[in-house]
């Protein structure tokens, strides 16, 4: 396989050169280069053989006829020159971002790039065609494939990848990889060529040349040959579970036009006694589960004073909504009813939207957590959305009610007059060209005024269908009133039960009609006493019934007193894998700002410990980019998580349409700037506050991903405790000089920038991890002046055993110069006497200890499987978590039929 473009010469300094922490990527998506210029996660840039051929002749010039414009260099490979425009295009680009560089700037730089191991020529040399050297290649049966993700560097023969210890695995010309790259999706032999000569030209593919690389790449495991297989049993286990999930799926749609037409039968039959047409009210609903929040509403207007709004309308149980059927409804002013969440909002838009246009005279209503309830936000809504009549703000069932009771006199009518709905509390009306937005509504003091959709039959078209997920309330209400919230607008405000006599009920239903998931839409579960009992049911339900699988919950805010004990239960049932607290910040004045002072840190210290005790996985839940915090606080919060030894769980805050934060006071007190503006049915980030820049809210979102690394995926976690103790240096200050360095210094430091930048996109090896190691050492002794002793080659060398490859074997071990699982074993038992901070001066140090092996282990493949996988997996559970005296408690998912179970997702 030889790729010859026209010769050119030395480049001369006009033209740049890549920088020595350029890395490019093999993906699923095919071939590209891991930028710089952004420092939150973006997908590696893609690239095709004539740029990346370009890229590599500006590193590695040969031939004599120079090359002094980008436009000579170019010509040189691509003749095309729309394809020579857009190369053109994309160096440029790479030149402003640091891919590239002028050549003064990085020959300032002292070169950081070791040789490798065994390092060999491995450039393709010219084979005879006819050659049978590689006949086996041509006649091996099955598919051949590559595991991605994969990250090379350049160098002279082209682009290298080595292995755990850093020896080369392979060279790969710009042609080669490219070729490589069509393995990402399995194939054949025959079709690999077919593939290649397609994207990459026939004048480029040789056969010969093709098993001569695939030979080379399968003898070092970057090729993996598939032999093979009976056809009957291929079918992977995902394809098994979504054939599985697609047939629950056409068994209850199915059962919901079965229940549909007997309900148009019943309801049909009725307006034949009344002697009229009633009104039907209709649900706008989508996801297979029973729809909590409309259902709630329907059976409360159903009892409404005795069931008199039966006789005026149908309260139409199509809970899948399809607008084929709206070609089914009577001529008549339908009223349909929509409950908007930022997840649904959009699609329910188009739903109303297309009902307006085949139906005029239907009315539509809509209420919900992402309805707007501020009244410039109303009406900007309003005006926006023209096919909505009517807005419900706040709790919707009484206020529902009554609206359908003050259009009842009108059901049946072509056209309804929407005035006496300005005698409604609760409501924006829309009249004509002008909006009317009456009194507010009391909250319904008894719940259980509002009868249940499970226990009275409304969702029995779900029943025993396997139901993916129900959501259930066991009370209402919240009494903080953290600005970044909206708990349907609840909070500030009394919390109101449900009889636990209903909750019981309500899960044994959902036991008895295997339902997967259920998930509480509780503001604080395990606030209250009879929260134990409930999770005590639950458990005892999985034990008998083996549903519910999942058992989702949001954790009391300001009391740890139950939460043990429900956790605990909950682990022992097999239904959650880990415990989860929401503390969003710990930072006191960022507290203050969002309202949340009220809650006291200090209360979840007992619970951590607890759970370190218990050996058990715990996450704590904070939030990048409140009102109030700083990039310091923002520290801060990490170095807290640290201390705890708890894995984190970051979300990036943004503005909910009717939250305390989207009030334009408050907004503009707190100088608050978003992505977009907040409104229904968008995200709108935060990206900017009175204590915070867009450049600092940047560098916020790529240390959450480099502490993810680093911390979750324990990527440098044994390290940075062992650095702390040595120097006095804290771990979340190590990590952000590290982070740093590979913005400031990536020359310098193009291991780490490597690590920084590609590792975090792609989540594989960065080249080699002995390269980054051999980097790190550096690191340690030049910037931070540890000493180069045994400690820290101890240090460095548990850490480099703990990354993971895909070519390494287990279990495994090394000897160390000093026993580092006891020393870390010490400053574990010294943090949970007490000594978060302070531990350092309670433990030995680490070269006080004898000699020792150290052992890891991956029994289930886990950790090796989950290279490539995404970073914020991180959220429910994702480590590098090896077996091994320094591992913390893990996630270890369950891989039963039909169930990948992330509790508290």
């Amino acid at each position: 396989m030889t790729f010859s473009p026209k010769p050119f010469g030395p480049v001369i300094e006009s033209l740049p050169v890549p920088s020595r922490a350029f890395t490019v990527a093999l993906t699923v998506d095919g071939i590209g280069v891991c930028p710089f210029d952004q420092l939150h996660l973006t997908p590696p840039e893609p690239v095709g053989l004539c740029t990346l051929s370009v890229l590599h002749a500006l590193g590695f010039p040969r031939s004599e006829t120079p090359a002094t414009t980008f436009d000579d260099l170019i010509a040189a490979f691509i003749t095309d020159p729309e394809t020579a425009d857009a190369t053109k295009l994309q160096l440029e680009h790479w030149l402003a971002t640091g891919v590239l560089m002028p050549p003064s700037e990085r020959a300032g730089q002292a070169s950081n790039a070791p040789t490798p191991i065994d390092a060999t020529d491995a450039t393709d040399v010219p084979i005879d065609p006819e050659s049978s050297a590689y006949d086996h290649i041509a006649g091996l049966p099955g598919a051949l494939t590559v595991e991605v993700p994969m990250l090379f560097r350049m160098c002279a023969g082209g682009f290298e990848t080595l292995d755990h210890h850093g020896r080369i695995r392979a060279v790969l010309t710009p042609v080669e990889l490219m070729v490589l790259g069509e393995l990402r999706r399995p194939a054949r032999r025959t079709e690999l060529i077919q593939r290649a000569r397609a994207s990459l030209g026939r004048e480029h593919i040789r056969e010969a040349a093709i098993d001569r690389l695939l030979a080379r790449l399968i003898e070092v495991g970057i090729v993996v040959h598939r032999a093979e297989v009976d056809p009957s049993a291929t079918l992977s286990e995902f394809q098994t579970q979504l054939a599985f999930q697609l047939r629950a799926e056409a068994d209850l749609r199915f059962a919901i036009d079965l229940n549909l037409a007997e309900n148009r039968r019943v309801d049909d039959d009725r307006d034949h006694e009344l002697g009229r047409i009633r009104s039907r009210v209709i649900p706008v609903a989508f996801n297979l589960q029973p729809p909590l929040s409309l259902g709630m509403m329907f059976t409360y207007a159903k009892a409404f004073e005795g069931g008199a709004l039966n006789d005026s309308y149908v309260f139409h149980l199509d809970w899948l909504f399809d607008a084929t059927r709206m070609g089914h409804l009577p001529e008549a002013a339908h009223i349909y009813f929509v409950s908007n969440y930022v997840w649904s909002h959009v699609r329910c838009i188009d739903v109303v939207r297309a009902v307006k246009s085949a139906h005029p005279e239907s009315i539509i209503v809509c209420g919900g957590p992402d309805t707007p309830k501020y009244e410039a936000d109303v009406a900007a809504y309003l005006e926006e959305h023209p096919e909505i009549d009517v807005v419900v703000h706040g709790e919707g069932e009484d206020t529902a009610a009554h609206l359908l009771a003050a259009l009842a006199p009108q059901s049946g009518s072509n056209t309804i007059d929407l005035s006496p709905l300005t005698e409604v509390d609760g409501l924006t009306v829309r009249l004509g060209n002008t909006l009317v937005r009456t009194g507010s509504r009391d909250r319904i003091a008894d719940l259980d005024t509002i009868p249940s959709p499970f226990l009275t039959g409304l969702f029995d078209a779900f029943a025993g269908r396997t139901v993916p997920s129900v959501t259930l309330e066991t009370n209402r209400g919240c009494p903080y009133g953290c600005t970044f919230c909206d708990w349907g607008s609840a909070t500030l405000s009394r919390m109101r039960k449900f009889s636990m006599e209903r909750v019981l009920a309500e899960l044994d239903w959902c036991a008895t009609n295997r339902v997967m998931s259920i998930g509480l839409a509780d503001s604080n579960f395990g606030m209250f006493e009879r929260d134990v009992e409930i999770a005590e049911h639950v458990a005892h339900l999985r034990t008998t019934t083996t549903y519910p699988k999942a058992f989702g919950v949001s954790f009391a805010k300001n009391t740890t007193k139950h939460l043990a004990t429900i956790i605990r239960r909950m682990i022992d049932a097999d239904i959650w894998s880990f415990g989860t607290l929401s503390l969003q910040t710990i930072d006191d004045d960022t507290l203050r700002t969002i309202k949340r002072s009220n809650i006291k840190v200090s209360r979840y210290d007992e619970l951590a410990a607890e759970f370190r005790e218990a050996e058990l996985p715990l996450f704590v839940e904070m939030m990048l980019g409140l009102p109030g915090a700083t990039f310091t606080s923002f520290l801060g919060d990490l170095q807290q998580c640290i201390d705890r030894e708890v894995f984190l769980r970051m979300c990036v805050t943004e503005v909910l349409v009717n939250s305390p934060m989207n009030d334009p006071a408050y907004r503009e007190l707190h100088k608050i700037e978003t992505d977009a503006p907040p409104g229904a049915g968008r995200n709108a980030f935060v990206m900017s506050t009175a204590t915070f820049t867009r450049e600092e809210r940047d560098h916020m979102v790529h240390m959450r991903s480099f502490f993810v690394l680093c911390e979750n995926f324990g990527a440098l976690r044994p390290l940075a405790r062992f650095v702390r103790q040595a120097v006095g240096v804290r771990e979340i200050d190590f990590y952000e000089g590290l982070r740093r360095a590979s913005i400031d210094a990536r020359e310098t430091w193009p291991e780490i920038t490597r690590f920084a930048h590609g590792v975090t996109r792609v989540m594989a090896p960065p080249v080699s991890w002995q390269l980054f190691r051999d980097e790190l050492h550096r690191y340690l002794v030049t910037e931070l002046n540890l000493p180069d002793d045994s400690p820290l080659r101890t240090a460095l060398e548990v850490q480099h055993t703990l990354w993971p490859s895909r070519e390494r074997t287990f279990p495994t071990s090394v000897p160390l110069e000093h026993d580092f699982g006891a020393w870390f074993t010490s400053m574990q038992v010294a943090k949970g006497a007490g000594h978060r901070t302070d531990w350092t001066d309670h433990v030995a140090p680490l070269g006080s200890h004898p000699p020792a092996e150290f052992a890891i282990d991956d029994p289930d493949g886990l950790i090796t499987g989950t290279i490539g996988a995404s970073l914020e997996t991180h959220g429910f559970g994702g480590s590098w978590e090896f077996v091994s005296p320094v591992a913390r408690p893990i996630f270890r998912p369950r891989n039963l039929a039909g169930e990948t179970l992330l509790a508290n997702s």
